[in-house]
């Protein structure tokens, strides 16, 4: 999943940011998680949880994480 998101899988990203949230067969990793939902984001698939994760974070750590998305997102 995670080589699949890296190589410009919108679905895979937004799939992996669902297991970083939630500890599945990785340990749990919320900046992961928003980094590839960012991903997955940037080409119009939303999740209402990860939504309301992405909006409780301070403007900052949201700016630092779109940062870090949009290196994946060139991919796409």
């Amino acid at each position: 999943m995670h080589r699949a998101a890296l190589n410009g899988n919108p679905a895979a990203a937004s799939r992996l940011a669902y297991l970083y949230l939630n500890g599945i067969g990785t340990p749990v990793d919320e900046d992961a998680a928003i980094t590839f939902y960012l991903s997955a984001r940037s080409v119009g698939l939303k999740d209402q949880k990860m939504e309301s994760l992405l909006s409780s974070l301070p403007p900052q750590e949201r700016a630092k994480l779109r940062l870090r998305s949009q290196a994946i997102v060139r991919r796409y």
